[in-house]
């Protein structure tokens, strides 16, 4: 609710009404489940881990077409000479003339389709790492990460989402006609990261250590 915003060139705006960005409401929300077991065997030190998030993130910010509440924007297009470009963009008085005759040269209002803009997304990584005593100087970490990243959806699955189509010049809202709520992207499944390293401890002061990841 409230009134619309009016603009008027030069002037310091908005001359009355709200900001385009109001209202404004963030926030994000992220559930974590982790995880690790240990295991030892020998001369082997053996972790088992999981690391299980759920993330929500919500922004309602709506401006990027004047806002709910609408905007009225004047300059002296509609009151000044179009040869005199100077005093379409600068002229003080032919802005004002504009809003008297209520000419606006832009007019403009969102409409929101949602009350929930925002997104949904889950990750998973598990890993498995051995320390592995190979000599009482010499130890050697062999590790496997896997990680994956499900595609995101929105809060709310029909109208959650957009994306732009090329090929016809539409918009492919999620949830309507055919349109997935992921909008039909696709993750990588097979993330594997390994990790490997080594330490040397040469004397009692200096240890010597080499990883890749």
């Amino acid at each position: 609710s409230g009134i619309m915003s009016v603009n008027i060139q030069n002037y310091t705006n908005p001359v009355v009404g709200f900001s385009n960005s109001l209202p404004w409401d963030r926030g994000e929300t992220t559930w974590t489940l982790a995880t690790t077991l240990t295991k030892l065997a020998g001369n082997h030190q053996i972790k088992f881990g999981a690391d299980i998030r759920r993330n929500r993130d919500f922004l309602l910010q709506t401006q990027d077409f004047g806002g709910p509440r609408g905007t009225f924007s004047y300059n002296g297009s509609g009151t000044s000479s179009p040869a005199d470009a100077a005093a379409i963009r600068n002229n003080v008085a032919n802005s004002l003339a504009s809003f008297l005759l209520d000419y606006a040269n832009d007019v403009r209002r969102d409409v929101p389709f949602v009350d929930e803009p925002g997104t949904r997304h889950q990750q998973y990584f598990f890993f498995v790492h051995d320390k592995w005593q190979v000599r009482p100087d010499v130890t050697v970490d062999l590790g496997l990460r896997y990680e994956y990243y499900t595609p995101f959806t929105g809060i709310v699955d029909r109208g959650g989402l957009s994306s732009y189509d090329p090929t016809n010049n539409t918009l492919r809202v999620a949830g309507i006609g055919d349109v997935p709520a992921n909008l039909g992207a696709t993750t990588r499944v097979w993330n594997f990261n390994p990790r490997t390293g080594i330490s040397w401890r040469i004397t009692e002061r200096d240890v010597l250590r080499a990883g890749y990841g």
